[in-house]
């Protein structure tokens, strides 16, 4: 009924829903076990760690170690800017056993260890570095679907002339703003505007495809708590 002007509140609770599809899809994405105690299988691990120690009457007594996370730098992901570290795929593992010295320096301060480890020797890894692709990819994807929906309403007069021009924009729009515009939609003219343009630069395949996936997501959650 009501004109629904394109606000900044307005966008911002835009932006909480799309997030929220987000975080349902990605709730899917289990990481795998994180937790490791040092074997013959993981010998790699165990020099690393206890560097000239290994393989002396030392390594493993329970008086020099404890239990600490430690870093693995996988490399053959990481591009050759090497100082983008958000790039590279760090795993932090809890490992149980890990020697104090490679813990705590000299000064008695606690540090994470790093172990560089290469992807194609260390076959362990393999989950952990598909677990971040995907998750690399879904942060991607859903960004881009989060500008795109935002850079849609940017083009609009009104909400009222958003969902008149692209009707799937109310599954990222709260209810109240619906409510609100109710089954009356603004005018537009018969000529292309922008949000016309624009609707024709989004790419509706991916970000109707994602949408549906977390809705499914949520469906599924909201199903398996009621039977709880």
């Amino acid at each position: 009924m009501a004109f629904v002007g394109i606000t900044k509140q307005l966008k911002r609770d835009v932006e909480h829903a799309v997030r929220r599809m987000s975080a349902a899809e990605g709730g899917t994405m289990k990481a795998p076990e994180q937790t490791v105690t040092p074997c013959a299988h993981h010998e790699w691990l165990r020099k690393a760690l206890w560097g000239p120690l290994f393989g002396t009457p030392f390594e493993g007594h329970e008086d020099l170690t404890f239990n600490h996370l430690v870093r693995f730098a996988i490399n053959g992901f990481q591009p050759e800017d090497r100082l983008r570290r958000y790039e590279k795929y760090d795993v932090t593992w809890t490992v149980l056993g890990v020697p104090r010295h490679a813990v705590i320096d000299d000064e008695g301060m606690h540090r994470t260890p790093v172990v560089v480890v290469e992807r194609e020797t260390h076959p362990d890894f393999e989950a952990h570095v598909q677990h971040a692709e995907a998750t690399k990819e879904h942060l991607a994807r859903w960004t881009a679907i989060l500008n795109q929906v935002l850079e849609f309403l940017d083009t609009c007069k009104s909400l009222n002339e958003g969902l008149k021009v692209w009707p799937d924009l109310a599954r990222y729009v709260p209810e109240k703003y619906i409510e609100r515009v109710a089954e009356k939609v603004e005018k537009i003219k018969s000529d292309p505007n922008a949000a016309v343009n624009k609707l024709k630069e989004m790419d509706l395949d991916t970000i109707t495809a994602s949408t549906v996936l977390a809705r499914m997501v949520s469906a599924g959650s909201g199903s398996a708590g009621a039977q709880t």
